[in-house]
């Protein structure tokens, strides 16, 4: 958590099943984040979401609750 309102989101390289770590993929990360960006970018026209922005593998995200963001 960032602040009251604002969390942050990493991901990773890991790959898991069954709460053990499987292996690493490389730039799995980023390729994550990029496309999670792309489609919060795209559909925010229809409806608001909790992005704020992001920029390697680190989203930063407004905290939402239930009912709206």
């Amino acid at each position: 958590m960032i602040d009251k309102n604002t969390l942050s989101i990493i991901t990773t390289n890991r790959q898991s099943a069954f709460n053990k770590i499987i292996c690493e993929i490389e730039n799995k990360c980023l390729i994550q984040t990029l496309f999670t960006n792309f489609w919060f970018n795209k559909t925010k026209y229809i409806i608001d979401n909790h992005v704020i922005k992001s920029y390697d593998n680190v989203l930063i995200d407004k905290k939402c609750n239930c009912y709206s963001c």
